[in-house]
């Protein structure tokens, strides 16, 4: 099959003449002889005779296999809080100064740059950072973490940073790195920070006084009344975890909500979820806020507004184990409507009298200090409809006013733990602050000592690193795991975007596993992961399946049976599933494959030739590049093993590179980390450069072939960069979604140096399947295809065709004929 089209554009020619001239069957033709000549027939032949050993592990002991590392992951993780929990409930005596080096005060040129951190860092130590916002007397924790942390990090290299921040403000960070606004950095305002203080899910709806009065000065310079509480409500949302909900409403002699414009109708009286999204929303409409020319207050109309957005809640929320306040900001009393006192009553007898309502005045006047602390007490609560929640007062004279934005956001301290103080927490994923690339989650856990709270512990992993078991978990085509939390959120899965790249300019994308595994049958198996079950079931479903590079060229639906097996990872709210279409998969056989003594040795030859030294290969310059024609090179991804960051996370090094070519040509059996698959892959692709060698194409950039073990060969020989991953790129895709398909790319800039191409690929099969198991390719410069073109439809020489693909682009316009600059493509 040909995927692509030719449209002729009719000038003074007819209709008749066209429809002749483009006939596809001869492009068909003539591209099979490129198919040829490239090596794609000669290379099926040859695996059609490679030998496969069957691997038979069953669904449920892959799965079992994957729950234990995970669950061996998370305990290790575990360990590393409780090192340095111990270390402070141990030396509680707090200290007035430090020895750590503040981290705004490191200098760039002490610190050495680690992959595995994306940033500069010292593993020597920790940097200590302190709020602006942080108390008179503040205190310092024992220094003795620093050790601590260094020590985890050395133990465990799936740690990233560690960070440790107590009450006051201060915190430690492992390694230690150059920050650049530290005084604007306040942990206790952080989402993680709030949720291990207070795990459990919150409710929470913000009241702010937009009276005339609000315009006053405050005991803070330049800061008047409306702009303490805007700040301290922008906080408040900082803190929420995207489980939590909050409502917005300000009030003068009238309460609002936000409504109109750009806010959806939901955010008027319904709770609104604290996904980036909606805070980014709702920070918006608290920065709008301005006091009206109104000096009425009317508390009555407020309370009422606050206490809607609770009778309007979504219906798959569990409220029994949810915590649900009422923020209330105001500078004086309410000057008309009912007794708030008596409307809080009424209100929350309606909900069991579960709403604590925590009030925060900004003025000085005694008699609202009285009523607010009434409203705090709810005073007037009737016990007949349930206890009354214990409620918060925060009193502030004119010189503590400054501390009224951090009082505000750590209302969470106050609110009971529900027996979870001493349990570890694992935030939503989030992108790392410190590199800006790449999801990371935070294990945290609430340090508790004799006189209360006293931080939080928290260890950051990246999201990739932790689930690498899930990400590269693929045994054939439509073989897949993916990975939720107790609220079936997705943490992995393959349709998402790869998590170790996301970038803090983008927002994380944070999907309902309902969206991915869509259909009735797949309801019951995502109910049983949420509640923490294990199961397996068979049904038919619908595999997605990208046709490129997914945004651009869009996916296709291909329906199969499939095995699901799924279980849930001990300490933690996560669930694991994975699916099959066959339980059963081969490898090529590394016992029965026929390679000679002289073949063995020949089978590899790194891409990175500077860190071997062979004086028997000769170089040239191929196009912009230094390569050899002795030999073609091999690169691998990630996926080519075990453990994927022991090759992400670092550097690779001459012994490294040596460790590789002694156990591909089996001079040592002892496997420097590869997975099982990929040797006999090598050996596989190496009969490609015994046919590209003896076949010279013509016109042809590189030819190239890609196997799913993690592994390409190139020829000619030539550096690739480290971060090149087959995988990822269109070309690759686009042939797993047209398998037995020749396929040709749109122009693209070729990444190794050869200016504008176009790729031909076509998979590779094992024999007697439709199992995709490599694909073979070569680029061809744009120019030799505009010949190619031509030379078979002769009509086309002069600017009168257009070839697209199946997916509408152009793979060749008479624009293009000309086009040497790559800005262009």
């Amino acid at each position: 099959m040909l995927c692509v089209y030719i449209v002729y554009i009719l000038g003074t020619l007819s209709c008749g003449y066209a429809a002749e001239s483009i006939d596809g069957k001869r492009l068909a033709e003539e591209l099979k002889k490129i198919k040829k000549d490239i090596g794609v027939d000669h290379m099926q032949e040859q695996f059609n005779n490679f030998q496969h050993d069957i691997k038979s592990d069953t669904g449920t002991q892959l799965l079992n296999k994957i729950q234990s590392s995970l669950e061996t992951s998370l305990n290790d993780l575990n360990t590393v809080l409780d090192n340095v929990y111990s270390e402070i409930v141990s030396d509680s005596q707090d200290l007035p100064s430090t020895n750590l080096q503040r981290c705004c005060d490191i200098q760039e040129s002490d610190l050495t740059y680690y992959p595995e951190f994306q940033s500069k860092v010292d593993r020597s130590k920790a940097c200590v950072t302190t709020s602006l916002l942080a108390g008179n007397n503040m205190k310092y924790p024992t220094d003795q973490i620093s050790d601590v942390m260094k020590t985890n990090y050395e133990n465990n290299k799936n740690v990233l940073w560690q960070h440790y921040s107590t009450i006051e403000g201060v915190s430690v960070i492992y390694p230690a790195t150059k920050w650049e606004n530290c005084q604007n950095f306040d942990p206790r305002f952080k989402s993680s920070y709030a949720a291990a203080a207070s795990p459990t899910d919150k409710d929470v709806v913000i009241v702010i006084d937009a009276s005339a009065s609000m315009r006053q000065p405050t005991g803070v310079i330049d800061k008047t009344k409306i702009v303490l509480a805007k700040e301290a409500a922008n906080n408040v949302l900082q803190t929420l975890k995207p489980n939590d909900r909050v409502g917005i409403v300000r009030f003068d002699n009238n309460a609002y909500t936000p409504t109109g414009g750009t806010y959806s109708s939901c955010y008027e009286n319904q709770l609104a979820f604290a996904t980036k999204e909606n805070t980014d929303k709702l920070k918006g409409y608290i920065f709008s806020i301005e006091p009206s020319g109104n000096s009425e207050r009317n508390f009555e109309n407020a309370l009422l507004a606050a206490f809607k957005y609770y009778n309007s809640s979504h219906e798959d929320v569990q409220l029994d184990n949810r915590e649900q306040i009422i923020l209330f900001i105001t500078d004086g009393v309410s000057s008309s409507g009912k007794n708030p006192v008596q409307v809080i009553s009424n209100e929350n007898s309606k909900y069991g009298n579960k709403i604590a309502i925590f009030t925060y005045p900004l003025g000085q006047d005694e008699s609202a200090k009285t009523q607010l602390q009434s409203m705090a007490n709810q005073s007037l609560h009737n016990a007949s409809y349930g206890p009354k929640q214990i409620g918060r007062f925060e009193d502030f004279d004119q010189g503590n006013q400054k501390f009224f934005p951090t009082k505000l956001a750590t209302f969470y301290v106050h609110l009971p733990t529900a027996g979870q103080a001493d349990q570890s927490t694992y935030t939503v994923p989030y992108v790392d602050p410190f590199s800006g690339v790449g999801l990371i989650t935070s294990l945290c856990r609430r340090v508790q000592v004799s006189s209360g709270l006293h931080g939080v512990m928290c260890t950051d992993v990246k999201i990739s690193k932790l689930m690498t078991e899930i990400e590269y978990f693929s045994e054939d085509e439509f073989t897949y795991a993916f990975m939720i939390d107790g609220t079936g959120r997705t943490l992995m899965h393959p349709l998402l975007p790869n998590a170790a790249f996301v970038k803090s300019t983008e927002d994380p994308v944070l999907v309902d596993i309902g969206v991915f595994e869509r259909g009735d049958a797949a309801k019951s198996v995502i109910e049983s992961m949420k509640s923490g079950g294990n199961g397996s079931k068979s049904f038919t479903k619908f595999f997605t399946k990208p046709r490129g590079k997914l945004v651009n060229d869009g996916s296709s639906d291909t329906s199969r049976q499939a095995h699901f097996f799924w279980g849930s990872i001990p300490r933690s709210n996560f669930s694991v599933c994975i699916v099959f279409v066959n339980e059963s998969y081969a490898e090529i056989s590394e016992s029965k494959f026929q390679l000679g003594d002289i073949e063995i040795e020949e089978v590899f030859m790194y891409h990175n030739r500077s860190l071997f030294t062979d004086t028997s290969l000769s170089d040239c310059k191929f196009y912009k590049r230094r390569v050899t024609l002795d030999h073609s090179c091999v690169k691998f991804s990630q996926a080519a093993f075990e453990n994927p960051f022991q090759y992400l996370d670092r550097d690779e090094t001459a012994e490294d590179v040596s460790k590789y070519k002694d156990f591909l040509t089996k001079n040592i059996d002892t496997n420097p980390g590869f997975k099982s698959t990929l040797r006999s892959s090598v050996w596989a692709t190496y009969k490609a450069e015994e046919f590209w060698k003896s076949n010279q194409a013509r016109h042809v950039a590189w030819r190239y072939i890609a196997t799913k073990a993690g592994l390409i060969r190139i020829y000619p020989g030539v550096n690739l960069l480290k971060s090149y991953d087959h995988e990822k790129r269109g070309w690759w895709r686009q042939a797993m979604a047209h398998p037995g398909s020749m396929f040709i790319t749109t122009p693209y800039v070729d990444v190794w140096g050869s200016g504008i191409v176009l790729t031909f690929v076509h998979t590779l099969h094992k024999k007697g399947s439709n199992i995709v198991t490599a694909a073979s390719a070569a680029d061809f410069p744009l120019e030799y295809f505009n010949w190619f073109i031509t030379s078979v439809y002769p009509s086309c020489g002069g600017s009168s065709c257009i070839i697209i693909d199946d997916s509408g682009f152009v793979v060749m316009h008479p624009r293009l004929k000309e086009t040497t600059d790559e800005k262009f493509i």
